[in-house]
């Protein structure tokens, strides 16, 4: 059965609470990686937890709403308590307090931002600008953050891995979907800056360009009597220009060959 939230006052406002009674919130508890932690626990070991994390009442334990990380770095540190400031909100309050901690102090990655607004929205059936409100930010920033999950998970995934944030997230974003995935490897491959990506993706274009206007031409001189009108026409001219110009045309075993002779002066 699932713990039901207390949603009462009857728990001191900042207290110290067992670590073992602390229950970090299953889509953010995903996110951490003890090795990550190491640093923080560290510190924490040397000068304890400098500010209180915050949880809300939860059956016979506590919800963390903000500070999952140092709550788990103090775990690693040893410790046995930790100091808690008890808030009473609703689930969709807690989320809500969840992403200002990261959008305001602590941001993980923008892909972890976008999954995670998204869930939000999802969640609580929240439109763009009722969590712009709940969050404290402009619509914008949260249409762009949603934006991002354009890009399939595992897309997500490997530029989150490969060091790429969202600026390249928007520049790949604008380019044909078929394309996506080469321009994700080859800038994690190269360890493209967002300009770099940019110069690369004009640059692959204009060579596609000319490429197919190559094409355009090879498929109008496949033409067999095409070929051979366009090369009679540029002998002509040249005869008219007073080249002494003779030309053969053989056929044999399969193949037709073109014979142009010029003098050499």
């Amino acid at each position: 059965m699932k713990n039901q939230i207390n949603t009462t006052n009857t728990y001191p406002q900042l207290c110290e609470l067992p670590l073992d009674k602390l229950l970090p919130r299953g889509y953010y508890n995903s996110f951490l990686n003890d090795r990550e932690l190491y640093p923080l626990a560290k510190s924490i070991s040397q000068l304890g937890i400098l500010e209180p994390i915050t949880v809300r009442p939860c059956g016979e334990c506590f919800e963390i709403v903000c500070g999952a990380r140092r709550a788990r770095a103090a775990r690693l540190a040893g410790m046995r308590t930790i100091p808690c400031q008890i808030s009473y909100l609703s689930d969709p309050g807690a989320f809500a307090a969840l992403l200002s901690s990261f959008l305001h102090f602590t941001p993980p990655d923008c892909f972890t931002t976008a999954e995670l607004i998204g869930r939000f929205c999802t969640e609580f059936r929240c439109t763009e600008q009722k969590a712009a409100v709940l969050l404290g930010l402009p619509r914008y920033i949260i249409s762009e953050k949603l934006d991002l999950l354009r890009l399939t998970k595992e897309q997500r995934r490997e530029m989150s891995a490969g060091g790429l944030d969202e600026r390249h997230a928007y520049i790949i974003l604008g380019q044909p979907v078929t394309e996506r995935q080469h321009l994700i490897e080859i800038s994690v491959e190269k360890q493209f800056s967002p300009e770099e990506l940019n110069r690369y993706i004009i640059k692959t274009a204009e060579e596609e360009k000319k490429l197919r206007s190559y094409r355009r031409r090879a498929r109008a001189l496949s033409d067999r009597h095409l070929f051979f009108n366009t090369i009679e026409k540029a002998v002509k001219i040249m005869r008219l220009a007073g080249v002494d110009i003779s030309t053969e045309r053989l056929s044999r075993d399969g193949f037709t060959e073109y014979i142009i002779r010029l003098p050499e002066k």
